[in-house]
């Protein structure tokens, strides 16, 4: 869900972002920030391994982009976001439907 929840808040930027609305676009950064952060936070480094490290690294390159995103007004940056964020979380459906 929570993946679902940061794309549906990057594809809110990008709306936001085609409509001129600054503040929506703002809000919904800042939201898809929160949700990437609590993502980042819950993986556990200690036991996780090598997916925990690149989940992480990934977690922390979105982070980074949402200013770039804010300033810039590009909409690419976030279809880029999307990107990255949909395999995993198909991945983390089909297991799901696995369990």
């Amino acid at each position: 869900m929570l993946y679902d929840e940061a794309i549906n808040g990057l594809v809110a930027a990008m709306d936001a972002i085609s409509l001129g609305d600054i503040e929506a676009r703002f809000n919904a950064t800042t939201r898809t920030v929160e949700i990437v952060s609590e993502l980042y936070v819950s993986l556990d480094m200690e036991n996780g391994g090598e997916i925990a490290e690149n989940l992480g690294a990934l977690y922390r390159h979105i982070i980074a982009q949402m200013p770039l995103l804010n300033f810039s007004n590009d909409i690419m940056i976030a279809d880029q976001l999307i990107n990255l964020l949909r395999p995993i979380r198909e991945s983390w459906n089909e297991l799901d439907e696995r369990i």
